[in-house]
């Protein structure tokens, strides 16, 4: 059994969309939170959008998220015409969205208030 331990965390900076791409290829899924309404909710398919797109506090990590999730992925057309969204993984089962996933615009739901990404090291 081979075990693991993160050596460090990392914050990334809001709606940095090049930098948190950077992140995904090098270090792999990105723990984020968002801000979750009934839209999100009844997300099916499609691509997500809402206007929770800025910082919503003066501290960008303060700002108000309800739920946490995990981007794995993105996708620069998203929807055909060129809007670019995460690949986002939730926690609420297959029933939910495209199979437990969601396109969510880049900065939707508050997505890119309060990303961080773990590096692991091997355990001594």
């Amino acid at each position: 059994l081979r075990r693991t331990q993160f050596s460090s965390w990392h914050r990334l900076p809001t709606n940095d969309i090049e930098t948190t791409k950077r992140v995904l290829q090098t270090f792999g899924a990105i723990d984020a939170a968002v801000l979750v309404e009934d839209s999100f909710m009844d997300y099916i398919e499609g691509l997500f959008s809402d206007s929770y797109t800025s910082p919503l506090a003066s501290v960008e990590f303060e700002t108000d998220t309800n739920h946490a999730i995990s981007l794995v992925g993105w996708n620069d057309n998203a929807d055909g015409q060129g809007h670019g969204a995460w690949i986002l993984r939730n926690s609420w089962g297959p029933e939910w969205g495209l199979d437990g996933y969601m396109l969510i615009d880049y900065t939707s739901a508050a997505v890119a208030t309060s990303a961080t990404y773990l590096v692991y090291g091997d355990w001594p």
